[in-house]
This record gives C-alpha cells, sequence and structure tokens, in this order.
C-alpha cells in the first residue's frame, strides 16, 4: 500500500494510521510505504511506534515527482483518505500506473473512479468510522490477488481511453464555450471588492 500525501488535516493521517492498526490487528498482510511529509509527520511517526507497526509501515519523508511515479507502480494499492477533493491528481496517477485507488468518494472522484475500477468509501461521522470502514475494503483487497489485478487493469483501461490529453483539452474548451454563451445570454452580476476580500480572508483562514 502506499499512502502519498501531504500529512496534514485534508489527507486524514489519523484515519490512516488507525486504518493500519486494525489491518495489522487482524493480521492482514500488509506492507505499507508513507511518501510524503508535513505538520502531523511528527504525530504519525509516534502513532506507529506506539502501535508498533514501524515494521509493517515505513515513512519515507517527501519524495521527488519521479520517485513517486516509480512508487506508484511498484504499488498494489494507493490509499488516499482526504476529507474534500476536487479531483486529486493522486487518483489519476494511480489509475494510470494500474494501481487499485482506495480513497473518499468525495468532490468529483467519482467521475473518474467507477465501481469497477475502484474502491471510494462515503464520509463518515467520526474518524473511527472511516477508519473501520477503510479496513474492511482494504482487506478484502489484501486477500483477493484477482480482485486486485481485475480492477488495476480496468482503471488503467479508463484513463488510457476516457482521459487523454486530447479528450481532457476538448472537454475544458467545450466548457469554457459554454461558460461564454451563457454569460453572454445570462450575465451574473460582479461580486462587490468587499465581499471578495472577505471570502480570501476566510479562506486563508480556514487553511490556517
Amino acid at each position: 500500500i502506499l499512502y502519498p500525501a501531504r500529512l496534514c488535516a485534508q489527507k486524514q493521517p489519523q484515519v490512516f494510521g488507525e486504518t493500519m492498526r486494525l489491518l495489522h490487528e487482524e493480521g492482514a498482510p500488509l506492507h505499507v510505504l508513507v511518501a510524503g511529509a508535513g505538520p502531523d509527520s511528527a504525530w504519525l511517526g509516534t502513532y506507529l511506534k506506539r502501535h508498533r507497526l514501524t515494521n509493517r509501515v515505513r515513512m519515507s519523508g517527501a519524495v521527488p515527482p519521479g520517485r513517486l511515479s516509480e512508487l506508484m507502480a511498484a504499488a498494489d494499492i494507493c490509499f488516499l483518505p482526504s476529507t474534500h477533493e476536487g479531483i486529486a491528481l493522486t487518483l489519476f496517477e494511480a489509475m494510470s500506473h494500474g494501481t487499485v485507488f482506495v480513497g473518499a468518494d468525495v468532490g468529483g472522484q467519482a467521475e473518474v473512479a467507477l465501481p469497477s475500477c475502484a474502491v471510494l468509501l462515503p464520509r463518515q461521522d467520526s474518524a473511527a468510522e472511516e477508519a473501520e470502514a477503510y479496513a474492511v475494503a482494504l482487506s478484502q483487497l489484501l486477500r483477493d490477488r484477482t480482485l486486485i489485478a481485475e480492477l488495476a487493469a480496468s482503471g488503467r483501461r479508463r484513463i488510457a481511453e476516457a482521459f487523454t490529453l486530447d479528450h481532457m483539452v476538448i472537454g475544458i474548451e467545450s466548457a469554457l464555450a459554454s461558460a461564454r454563451t451563457l454569460h453572454a445570454a445570462e450575465p451574473r452580476p460582479a461580486i462587490p471588492e468587499s465581499i471578495g476580500d472577505l471570502a480570501a480572508e476566510r479562506a486563508v483562514e480556514h487553511d490556517r
């Protein structure tokens, strides 16, 4: 399993750690690499030591893009339990490498990751509930090599057929043309500068 993420609240290292603990306790065949760093790195390192997971879960720190691509290609599963995404670039990368993506059904992820080629789970009311749900899904995959192979092949086909550069450019051009047409037919009033400033200030505060 590869967990390629900036270790921060959005990527839920607490959910990741708890999921790994549950899998380890049930005896799942577990070999995990954390590829990334961030404000929660120290917390995750301490959690793994406390629960004696360091022989199963290794933290590599931040890795350059080329190396991350190699790690992705070598992994069976890419695990990313985000709180929110638009569509994670990691999702495209995993599927294009034939790596099974397991993550959150948030944002536009389901537009790319169909049930035939990935595993997306809905957000739960608590981190503990999310970890339990992810542990069940990952356990099933880890014990079924045939299922992993089927999902991986399907994911790679989907990216190759539906998300080529030409397809993406055509989609963006079409969206821009629709936006221009809508703007001409039904123009919306400009947002007052004061409201724009307030929205930007709130966004920065939320990110902090």
